[in-house]
């Protein structure tokens, strides 16, 4: 046999392995695009977070806002239309019981004072005097119902998430209160009303009996 056939086959040289780096192919070139997508991701999200946040704080302002001017036109027209009722009823029942007594006065200063029984006219003195108390009451109560809404408008929390307003316990025990002083203004205010035509019709029957 030749010398050939005798040798062992040397090992054959070992490759270098390239280390896991960051320089290295094997990692950098696959993985690096995916990480800096997941930062630009993470970027725009927080973006939108803060955007999103931005424009609820503007919708919030809004809303707060138009509440407060809501509640500020709401509380002048309720208390001017009271005023106007108010003033109405206690002018036309004031105006009627001066009325009755300068009536009455006329009729014991003149010259048919013995004959003629002034008596009749104290009903219908009463009742418009009625009218012009009922009507206070109304003023008095008018003047709670305003406050209570102003309360009540005051005692929602403001929130940043819509509905912008959270209720609070204490919107809810003044509602009560207000309903009820709202139902007793009313109810005051048709007593008026009605005095002033009860006054209309008693005068009416004391003129017929009075014989003028």
């Amino acid at each position: 046999m030749g010398d050939s056939e005798f040798q062992v086959p040397l090992r054959p040289k070992t490759l270098d392995r390239p280390h896991a780096s960051s320089h290295s192919p094997l990692v950098s070139d696959r993985f690096m695009p995916t990480l800096s997508s997941m930062g630009e991701s993470d970027d725009s999200f927080r973006e939108m977070n803060l955007y999103r946040m931005h424009i609820e704080r503007e919708h919030a302002l809004r809303a707060h806002e138009q509440n407060q001017a809501a509640t500020a036109h709401y509380q002048r027209a309720a208390i001017e239309s009271a005023n106007v009722a108010i003033r109405s009823l206690i002018l036309i029942n004031g105006a009627a019981v001066i009325a009755l007594l300068a009536f009455v006065g006329s009729l014991e200063s003149g010259a048919d004072a013995a004959t003629i029984n002034a008596a009749a006219l104290v009903a219908p003195i009463s009742w418009f005097a009625f009218g012009v108390g009922f009507a206070a009451v109304t003023a008095v109560l008018a003047y709670l119902v305003n406050m209570l809404d102003s309360d009540i408008s005051r005692s929602y929390q403001e929130t940043w998430e819509n509905p912008y307003f959270e209720e609070q316990p204490r919107t809810r025990r003044l509602r009560p209160w207000r309903l009820g002083f709202h139902i007793l203004a009313m109810v005051c205010a048709l007593a008026s009303l009605g005095s002033f035509g009860m006054g209309v019709w008693t005068v009416t029957e004391a003129i017929g009996q009075l014989g003028i």
